[in-house]
């Protein structure tokens, strides 16, 4: 079989996804310049209650659990830009 090495420049923003949009605070939150994809598995091992199974934390994370490697898919520097994304 052949392989070949290739070198691909794009000629404009490429977005690689499925279609589905992540919400804020609850599939990443961003903190010191830094956007944190959860990984709510995780998340939810630790902090779920089967007494209030209908009861999440009003955030995520406790701002401590960042330092935690193991509740996030991913971490990538900077925010994300988006037009639904306002200030409260």
């Amino acid at each position: 079989m052949a392989q070949y090495k290739l070198l691909v420049r794009t000629l404009s923003p490429v977005h690689i996804g499925n279609g589905n949009e992540l919400r804020l605070g609850f599939d990443f939150g961003i903190l010191n310049g830094n956007t944190y994809r959860f990984h709510i598995d995780n998340i939810l091992e630790k902090y779920y209650d089967p007494r209030q199974p209908y009861r999440l934390p009003k955030d995520m994370l406790y701002q401590n659990d960042y330092s935690n490697p193991t509740f996030f898919r991913y971490v990538v520097k900077g925010a994300p830009i988006s037009r639904k994304m306002t200030p409260a």
